[in-house]
C-alpha cells in the first residue's frame, strides 16, 4: 500500500514533515521487506553485484524500465548473479512514433589502417573488406606509369599473331654499274635495277620455338641482259626443349647463286659463257643437346645437296655442270664448359663425305671427297661490350682420285662484335673453307675471307657504314692465286618505321695469277626499302 502511496501525485505535492517521513520509511521499509521475504527463496545465497548490471536506486522496476531497449544476457551456467528472465518490456515506453531501432546506427568498429597486425584479427580481411557507406575515406591517386624508353624508334613493328612476329619488307634499288659481268676484256657499263623481297619470322608458342629468316634478290641489267642473276637464301630453325637440361634442334637451309662468267674454272678452260648458270642449295640437320651441370655437349648430323645448272657458251654449245651435283653426309659434335656466366670454351670436331652423282666428272676425275676439321676456341661476353666467338684448329680434305693431292691447313672462324659506344658498332668475321672446283687438275679452293664493318648512327634514324672485305683463293694442285678486295659506303635515313630511304657505293677488284682474269667493277644504288 505504501508504495502506492507513494507514487500517488498528491502525496508528492504534500509538504513533508519529520513524523511523516518517518512514517513514511517505516511503511516502506516494511512493505519491501514482506515482498522480498515472498520472492526470495529461503536456501538462496545472497546475489553478487554484477558490474555490468547493477542495480537501479530507484529499485527493480526501474532498473528494468531503463533498461528495457537491451537485449537480456544470455544465460550462463553456473554464474552467480544471473537472474529470472524480463517477461515483457513496459508497454508505456511503446508509444506512437518510437523507432524500433536508431535511425542512424554507428558504424563498426575496425582498426586504422597502421594498426600492429596484433590489434587486427584478420588483416587479410580488413584490408579486403570495403569500408561503410557512412565511412570518409579519400580516395587513391593513381600514380601516372613512366613512359616506355624505344631502344630503336625507327624499328620495324611487324606483324603479330598469337606467338608469331612476322617483319617482311621489299626493296628496291636502282643506279649504275662499271663492270656488270665481273670481265677483264671490253667492259659494258649498264644500269641496273635490284629487287629484293625478304622475312624474318619468330613463332614461340612456349612448347616450342622456331626462327626463320629469307631473302630473294633479282639483279636485271639493262644493257648486258648476260650478266643478269639472281640471289637468295633461306634457314629455319626450330628448337625443342625435352627437358631442363636436354633439348633438340631441327634446321633447315637453302642458298641460291651463280657462277660468274669470267671465273677461272671456264677461263683456264678457254671456255666463255653467254649467261651466269646458277648453282643452288639445299639442306638439313638434326641436333641433341645435353647439359650436365656447366658442361654443355652437343651432337648435330647434316644432309646437303647442290645442283649445278648447265651453261651456255657463245658459240652456242653446252658445257654439262649438271654431272658435278653431289650429296654432303656429315656429322657434328662440340664440347664446352661454361668458366662464368661470359666465358664458354669449348671443341668442335666434324666429318663429313662428299658423293657426286657421277663417279668421273667431265675431266675423267673421280672427285669424291672426305673431310675432317677439329677447332678449339671460346665464345664470350664481356661486360656487354664485346660478345662473340672466336676458334681456330686443323682442317683438310682427301680425294678419292690419286691424282688430286689432298688440302690441308689452318682453320680459323671468328665473329666478334664490338659496341664501341651507344651509337658505334664494330663488326668482324672470319672464316676458312675448301670449296669444290672443276678445273683440270686442281683438287679444290682453300679459302681465306676476312671482313670488317663499323656502323655509325649519326643520328637515331640515319645510320652509315662501313664495310672492307678481303679474301684469297688457292687452287691446290695448280699455281693459281686469287685476291679479292671488297670496300663499300652505305647510308640508310628512316623516314618512319615503314620507310627507310637507302644509298649505297661499291668498290670491287680482282687481283689473278691466270693472265687476263683481272677486274674492277663499280656499283652506285640509289633506293627505297618498305617494311613492316
Amino acid at each position: 500500500m505504501a508504495p502506492f502511496i507513494a507514487r500517488w501525485p498528491l502525496f508528492r505535492l504534500l509538504r513533508p514533515s519529520p513524523i511523516g517521513v518517518v512514517s513514511a520509511l517505516a511503511l516502506l521499509g516494511v512493505s519491501n521487506a514482506s515482498v522480498g521475504a515472498q520472492e526470495k527463496p529461503a536456501d538462496s545465497a545472497p546475489q553478487e553485484i554484477n558490474p555490468f548490471n547493477p542495480p537501479s536506486p530507484n529499485g527493480p522496476r526501474a532498473a528494468a524500465v531503463n533498461r528495457i531497449d537491451e537485449t537480456p544476457p544470455s544465460p550462463v551456467p553456473g554464474a552467480a548473479n544471473y537472474g529470472k528472465p524480463r517477461a515483457k518490456p513496459d508497454p508505456r515506453l511503446k508509444y506512437p512514433g518510437r523507432a524500433a531501432k536508431p535511425a542512424h546506427p554507428l558504424p563498426n568498429l575496425v582498426a586504422y589502417p597502421r594498426a600492429p597486425l596484433q590489434l587486427q584479427p584478420n588483416a587479410q580481411a580488413a584490408v579486403s573488406a570495403q569500408p561503410p557507406v557512412n565511412y570518409a575515406r579519400t580516395p587513391d591517386i593513381a600514380r601516372k606509369k613512366p613512359p616506355k624508353v624505344d631502344a630503336d624508334p625507327y624499328a620495324p613493328l611487324g606483324l603479330t599473331y598469337g606467338g608469331m612476329k612476322l617483319l617482311p619488307y621489299v626493296e628496291s634499288l636502282a643506279g649504275y654499274e662499271s663492270n656488270p659481268s665481273k670481265s677483264s676484256g671490253p667492259q659494258t657499263a649498264s644500269a641496273s635495277v635490284h629487287t629484293e623481297a625478304g622475312f624474318s619470322l619468330l613463332y614461340d608458342p612456349r612448347l616450342f620455338q622456331i626462327e626463320s629468316s629469307g631473302r630473294f634478290n633479282y639483279i636485271r641489267y639493262l644493257s648486258t641482259p648476260s650478266a643478269d642473276r639472281p640471289e637468295g637464301e633461306f634457314k629455319s630453325q626450330l628448337h625443342y626443349p625435352i627437358s631442363r637440361d636436354s633439348s633438340a634442334d631441327l634446321g633447315l637451309r637453302g642458298s641460291l647463286t651463280s657462277q660468274s662468267v669470267s671465273s677461272s674454272d671456264f677461263i683456264a678452260q678457254g671456255e666463255t659463257l653467254s649467261s651466269r648458270p646458277d648453282v643452288f642449295s639445299l639442306g638439313m640437320s638434326t641436333g641433341f643437346n645435353q647439359a650436365f651441370g656447366q658442361l654443355a655437349t652437343n651432337v648435330t648430323g647434316l644432309v646437303d645437296r647442290t645442283f649445278y645448272q648447265n651453261a651456255s657458251l657463245t658459240n652456242g654449245g653446252k658445257v654439262n655442270l649438271a654431272s658435278n651435283d653431289f650429296i654432303t653426309l656429315g656429322l657434328r659434335g662440340r664440347l664446352g664448359y661454361e668458366v662464368s656466366p661470359g666465358i664458354s670454351p669449348f671443341v668442335d670436331l666434324s666429318f663429313d663425305t662428299r658423293k657426286r652423282d657421277n663417279l668421273i666428272d667431265n675431266a675423267g676425275y673421280q672427285r669424291d671427297s672426305t673431310g675432317l676439321m677439329a677447332r678449339m676456341g671460346t665464345s664470350f661476353e664481356l661486360s656487354r661490350l664485346l660478345t662473340g666467338q672466336i676458334a681456330t684448329g686443323y682442317m683438310e680434305r682427301s680425294y678419292q682420285d690419286g691424282r688430286l693431292s689432298r688440302i690441308n691447313g689452318p682453320a680459323f672462324e671468328s665473329a666478334l662484335i664490338w659496341t664501341a659506344t651507344p651509337l658505334t658498332t664494330v663488326t668482324l668475321r672470319g672464316t676458312t673453307e675448301i670449296g669444290e672446283t672443276t678445273l683440270v687438275g686442281a683438287s679444290g679452293t682453300f679459302s681465306r675471307r676476312m671482313a670488317l664493318e663499323v656502323a655509325h648512327a649519326l643520328r637515331r634514324n640515319f645510320t652509315v657504314k662501313i664495310t672492307a672485305a678481303l679474301q684469297g683463293n688457292h687452287y691446290q694442285g695448280v699455281s693459281l692465286q686469287e685476291t679479292q678486295a671488297t670496300g663499300s659506303l652505305q647510308a640508310d635515313y628512316a623516314l618512319s618505321r615503314s620507310m627507310v630511304v637507302s644509298g649505297s657505293f661499291t668498290h670491287e677488284r680482282l687481283k689473278s695469277s691466270l693472265a687476263g682474269n683481272d677486274y674492277t667493277a663499280n656499283a652506285l644504288l640509289v633506293g627505297l626499302r618498305l617494311q613492316r
